[in-house]
């Protein structure tokens, strides 16, 4: 086929292929023009090119092909760029037709029509007997976003201000017989500048129906490299090296790498945070929400705007995401036909993730203040629980990371093998650190977590969502940990909302017989709920095991939206001393007490943590003076979680001024039952439990 290309790249920027400059200096004066002389400037200009192409194929003196056509004019760029503007600048002053309508309407069919059809004559592309071109002439319009303005309103919905973008568009659709096929391509990803949704489109033709635009084809395949790893070949140190995560993701990373020399290498996670910052040289809070985002898996939910959003909070919203797109790595699924918003992501990229993390350590602002209080609207946080379960995670992966300085690449400070007890230890209050290492399995044998977990690994930076259940499987599992991810399980899958991965063994080969994970349930209401999990679970997880074999694995219950009752604070008012909800005892099962030897168990089992509350009561990477953000995060406020006075005496006032009733007193002690007892609801309190222990035995 043959290709007739400009490139349109700004004059500032760098790239391949080299710009045009005389033709981008051409078209850039139609900008200030009224409608039809745009349209007129750009019908010269396509006349302007193919009749330079023509020159340029009717000296090729081998076979007149489309390859031998293409490497003429790749060698003779720069003379074709000089003629094709000059060709239409002549063609303008001779056009001997009034201004407005009529002009485009002669340049149109005396110059630019029969030029595009001289040169399909000479390319040898004709009709057929149905009277249809035989062959097509690709036309690539490369960085066509300096063609059109930054945004769009309906304000703009007016002739005079169509860009050169929508003339160049109307020109080609009265080329529409000829056998033109125009491909307009940017590398800016300003997707929302070539494909305005259909109501703020200038054409009425377009808004009315009758013309249809395509949808911009976002096709962006990741993990290019082929066969990254195969199984039971790799340990997890092997998977820790920057040379194994380059390969992963958009193929940028593995061609920086194989092709840089050692300085580009080391360099390549600086690149990275570069990249994400926009390379701007401070840390803007569009780069904080991008490296937030690689990190703890943020949505944009652009189909549901939040209610008393109007249109224009609405669309500085998605101008936001359009500029995620742009400038901070933010990846593009697919934009509607109505094209109205898009479906964009952070995808699962291991040197990004590691980027990102970077970023974050740099930024004095808390994160969790950022996801409760300064992120997008249309920023869909999902079930919030989730999204602080996530945010939990993170945190105590990274403050593992000093309990655990494994260092097996120097260029990589996030990506490291972190031992699971480790990062448990991190992630909950020290007091039941104890309690945890002594706790035993709730199904199996009964090894203490300590012995069963001993030499268990997690690798995760970042997480990723599947698609659906077919991800439940140990496959999964063994790649998750190879590529550095955790998983957010997908909607509507019940009893779990999380899994990540572990591996039995720091030196074993990664692989379906190696590997358990933390199937993690999350709960943020208000109400402490008995869970349970699906008895089916384990032997779904485990049905593609070699031969079944089952592992331990841990399920672990975070309730995060319990919160100590107002009832029970006011109760401690005659208490001594005052409990308040920050210091509201752990509640652990009791260390276990025999004199009789236990005969060792190590069947594989299931081993519960349940942790009720939001607070550093119970997880040890919450600071207290976040403790307001992360109820913003969870929505869990409530009537006595917003009292300014958090004490028991304001407390008992709230309570005995009945805007709620809760059972006993002081709600109920203004009446007395027949029998003198008062029905009392189980209290709500922060607190971790474990697996069951030893059965408590009298000494003998």
């Amino acid at each position: 086929m043959f290709s007739v290309s400009v490139n349109l790249r700004e004059e500032k920027r760098a790239g391949y292929p080299l710009r045009d400059a005389a033709l981008c200096g051409f078209i850039a004066r139609a900008a200030s023009l009224p409608v039809y002389q745009k349209m007129l400037h750009c019908a010269a200009f396509i006349h302007g090119i193919f009749s330079a192409a023509l020159s340029v194929l009717e000296r090729v003196e081998i076979e007149r092909n489309a390859l031998a056509f293409r490497t003429c004019l790749d060698a003779e760029r720069l003379t074709f760029d000089r003629d094709a503007a000059a060709i239409a600048v002549e063609a303008i002053r001779t056009n001997n037709a009034p201004e407005g309508s009529e002009g485009y309407v002669n340049m149109l069919k005396t110059y630019t029509t029969p030029t595009v059809l001289k040169f399909a004559e000479a390319a040898g592309i004709r009709r057929n007997a149905q009277d249809k071109w035989e062959d097509l002439i690709l036309f690539p319009i490369d960085e066509c976003h300096t063609l059109n303005p930054d945004i769009y309103t309906q304000n703009d919905i007016k002739d005079e201000n169509r860009s050169t973008y929508h003339a160049l568009c109307s020109v080609l659709r009265d080329l529409i017989e000829t056998p033109i096929f125009a491909l307009f391509m940017s590398t800016t990803s300003k997707t929302r500048q070539l494909a305005p949704p259909v109501l703020v489109d200038p054409s009425s033709r377009v808004t009315g129906g009758e013309l249809v635009q395509h949808p911009p084809y976002t096709a962006f395949p990741f993990d290019v490299y082929k066969a990254i790893i195969v199984e039971n070949t790799r340990n997890l140190d092997e998977v820790c090296e920057l040379s194994f995560l380059c390969r992963f993701g958009r193929p940028l990373w593995w061609t920086r790498w194989h092709s840089g020399d050692e300085d580009v290498r080391k360099g390549l996670i600086k690149f990275a945070m570069a990249k994400l910052k926009g390379n701007a040289g401070m840390l803007s809070d569009a780069a904080k929400f991008a490296a937030l985002s690689t990190r703890h898996l943020l949505m944009f939910e652009p189909d549901r705007r939040p209610p008393g959003m109007d249109n224009k909070q609405y669309q500085a919203a998605t101008v936001e995401e359009y500029r995620q797109v742009a400038s901070h790595m933010r990846t593009v699924h697919c934009i509607p036909t109505h094209r109205e918003y898009m479906h964009t992501s952070t995808p699962s990229e291991p040197i990004l993730a590691e980027a990102a993390a970077r970023l974050l350590a740099l930024s004095e602002c808390p994160q969790v203040k950022i996801l409760a209080e300064d992120l997008n609207p249309l920023v869909g946080k999902g079930e919030r629980g989730e999204l602080a379960a996530r945010l939990l995670c993170n945190l105590a992966h990274d403050a593992a990371l000093k309990i655990s300085p494994i260092i097996l690449d120097e260029n990589l400070e996030f990506s490291r093998p972190i031992r699971l007890i480790h990062f448990l230890e991190a992630l909950i209050a020290p007091k039941s650190h104890s309690q945890l290492l002594d706790s035993r399995p709730v199904t199996g044998g009964n090894l203490p977590f300590r012995d069963a977990f001993d030499d268990c690994w997690v690798n995760f930076t970042h997480w990723s969502k599947m698609g659906d259940a077919s991800c439940l499987t140990t496959a999964a599992l063994w790649k998750a940990i190879a590529r550095g991810t955790a998983w957010q399980c997908c909607d509507g899958m019940p009893g779990i909302d999380q899994l990540i991965p572990f591996v039995r063994g720091r030196h074993a080969k990664l692989g379906r017989g190696t590997v358990s994970a933390i199937a993690i349930q999350n709960k943020d209401r208000k109400t402490a709920l008995k869970v349970k999990l699906d008895d089916k679970f384990p032997a779904r997880l485990f049905a593609d095991a070699p031969g079944g074999t089952r592992q331990s694995f841990i399920f672990l219950t975070m309730q995060l939206g319990v919160q100590l009752s107002a009832a029970a604070a006011a109760k401690a008012t005659k208490a001594a001393p005052a409990i308040t909800p920050s210091k509201t005892s752990v509640g652990v099962s009791p260390r276990i007490r025999t004199t009789r030897s236990v005969e060792v168990d190590n069947r594989p089992g299931r081993y519960d943590i349940t942790i009720n509350g939001c607070s550093p009561t119970v997880y040890q990477v919450i600071r207290e003076e976040d403790r307001s953000h992360w109820a913003q995060l969870l929505a869990a406020r409530s009537l006595e979680s917003e009292l300014a006075r958090q004490t028991p005496p304001h407390m008992e006032l709230l309570v005995r001024s009945k805007p709620l009733f809760w059972s006993g007193a002081p709600s109920f002690d203004w009446a007395e039952d027949a029998d003198g007892k008062v029905d009392v609801n189980e209290e709500q309190e922060e607190k971790i439990e474990f697996g069951k222990g030893e059965e408590e035995e009298d000494d003998i």
